[in-house]
């Protein structure tokens, strides 16, 4: 489970502003959804996720704290990818709403590029890795390592794993969010349109979109789970001015740090409800569908926050931050086939040493796949973008 973007950066050379601080949330989210795929490497969090009827530890152990209490929300990867879709909805609108005249013709290509050709570079790491890894699911670290291992290579299912809209991830499985963030990014002009139509009624749309997920949750249906999250990043980027003003009056500014901090509060314990609940409650499964519901409510605060909140921008926006940020993509890219590699070469009981190992390797992959795969793909991207409307230009007035 668990990108973006949904992980995916923003477009480069556009003329709309730059939220730094975003991009350190973005990297704090990929650490995330890194460390929840690391801690399903220990048998006991594995079994919590994937062992039908699982209870919760006792309380106050250690793995009570990473499952049902506090500690949780550290390797929440499932909720940072609503993060990844409520920043996408922002960052990929706003270049839209702040040009009078925004490129179409270069965006859908320079999109297009820009997201398939790190997905394709990803699937052939990750044959590589499961090639010198020679996985077996008997030995792995834990039931999910098991799961995610995998002993021979079809180069039709590596081909069907670059079709993230219709095809399947078995090879990399954090691609599977990538269908919606392809999804979204097709559909822009959509999501902008009504954005600017309720930008007067954003609050309803927030309560509108608690029993559209709901029915998302009870029928499996992920359109109606994720693609509300990428809407609502877009009305925060229709309101961004609105919302800039309303802060700058006196007397929101005076008690500014004080709303922040309970925003952060309730956005965290959003995030994180699914889990609580469990703990207290874990025979209730109905009471979990209706509290998922809710939560990408926190990912919408905790997105709101690190755009306009201060001292999140501070912390968000300081040198190492901004470096998860700038690698954050090729780090959900690169980690699990890593992950799951490390986990069957070391084998079960030895999860304290895949986990460090795993980390450090994931984060060393991650800015080589930068460098040399997301940052040429970015550049080329680019080209193509301006090679598409210079055609359709050409085209208008009659050149050959």
């Amino acid at each position: 489970m668990a990108s973006s973007p949904s992980v995916v950066p923003p477009e480069r050379g556009t003329h709309a502003e730059r939220f730094v601080s975003l991009d350190g949330l973005r990297g704090l989210a990929a650490v995330i959804v890194v460390l929840h795929h690391l801690s399903l490497t220990m048998p006991a969090v594995a079994d919590v996720y994937l062992k039908p009827g699982a209870r919760p530890p006792a309380m106050g152990s250690l793995y009570w704290w990473f499952t049902s209490g506090p500690a949780q929300v550290l390797v929440a990867g499932p909720e940072a990818v609503l993060v990844f879709f409520a920043l996408s909805g922002f960052v990929v609108a706003l270049p839209v709403l702040r040009s009078s005249r925004f490129d179409w013709v270069a965006y859908y290509p320079r999109r297009v590029v820009r997201l398939y050709l790190p997905i394709v570079a990803s699937i052939l790491l990750a044959i590589v890795w499961i090639l010198v890894s020679h996985q077996d699911q008997r030995s792995a670290s834990s039931l999910w390592v098991s799961s995610a291992s995998t002993s021979s290579i079809s180069w039709r299912g590596a081909f069907s794993a670059t079709d993230v809209l219709f095809g399947s991830a078995p090879l990399n499985n954090p691609l599977w969010s990538l269908r919606w963030e392809v999804t979204f990014s097709l559909a822009l002009p959509i999501f902008v349109v009504i954005a600017l139509g309720v930008r007067k009624w954003w609050w309803a749309l927030l309560i509108a979109t608690v029993p559209l997920v709901f029915a998302g949750q009870l029928t499996g249906n992920g359109s109606f789970v994720y693609l509300p999250v990428f809407l609502i990043g877009t009305v925060l980027a229709v309101r961004v001015d609105d919302i800039r003003d309303w802060l700058s009056h006196p007397r929101v500014a005076r008690w500014s740090g004080v709303g922040g901090a309970v925003v952060l509060v309730l956005s965290l314990a959003l995030i994180n409800l699914h889990w609580e609940i469990w703990g207290i409650r874990p025979d209730a499964k109905d009471l979990r569908v209706v509290t998922d519901s809710v939560v990408f409510i926190g990912a919408f605060g905790l997105v709101a926050l690190a755009a306009f909140w201060r001292p999140a921008i501070r912390m968000l926006s300081t040198k190492a931050f901004r470096w998860l940020g700038r690698v954050s993509f090729s780090l959900y890219l690169v980690h699990v086939p890593i992950i799951v590699a490390i986990g069957s070469l070391i084998g079960r009981g030895h999860s304290t040493i895949v986990i460090p190992v795993s980390f450090l390797l994931a984060l060393v992959v991650a800015e080589l796949f930068s460098r040399f795969v997301e940052l040429p793909a970015h550049r080329f991207a680019r080209a193509v973008g301006r090679w598409a409307a210079r055609v359709l230009a050409d085209s208008k007035l009659g050149r050959p």
